[in-house]
């Protein structure tokens, strides 16, 4: 994967169970979150991020709790 740190420039992000791609709630799925973000947020430090969800906002206070944003 870091051979492509230096392209990645946007993550479109949101979880699920690993049926289906369902856009659940950062907190809510089979990807450990936290530690993805943390990790391309040191590997792509400019890179943005856009939430793709069905609602944002358990997912903006787990950002906000886990001092992700």
């Amino acid at each position: 994967m870091e051979s492509w740190v230096p392209r990645i420039g946007q993550f479109h992000i949101h979880n699920n169970d690993s049926s289906w791609d369902t856009h659940n709630a950062l907190d809510d799925g089979s990807i450990p979150m936290k530690e993805l973000l943390r990790r391309a947020e040191d590997l792509c430090p400019n890179a943005s991020f856009t939430l793709e969800l069905m609602e944002d906002r358990p997912s903006m206070l787990w950002l906000e709790e886990n001092g992700l944003i």
